[in-house]
């Protein structure tokens, strides 16, 4: 999901929604709470739910992504002295 923006509001029957955009269309999803506790718990547990998780990686995969994308674009000198790395790749 591409959740643009994200409100909390109370409708006229007493229950709390949530309103979110997501990819350009508006949605109401209903947090089936009369109380603004139990909706901000809610809104927590939706939150928690649409966010995307990091992709974890390790240091050394990180290393040799970073030197993949940013070793063109460096001097070998740079690489070597300021990041400790040993340029992989063909100039």
């Amino acid at each position: 999901m591409n959740i643009t923006s994200l409100f909390l509001f109370k409708r006229s029957n007493g229950f709390w929604y949530v309103i979110f955009r997501d990819g350009g269309r508006t949605h109401w999803k209903s947090t089936k709470a009369k109380r603004k506790r139990e909706a901000l718990v809610f809104l927590t547990d939706f939150k928690e739910k649409i966010s995307p998780k990091p992709k974890r990686i390790l240091f050394s995969e990180f290393i040799k992504e970073f030197e993949e994308i940013e070793g063109p674009n460096l001097h070998e000198s740079t690489l070597v002295g300021i990041y400790g790395l040993v340029a992989h790749t063909p100039r």
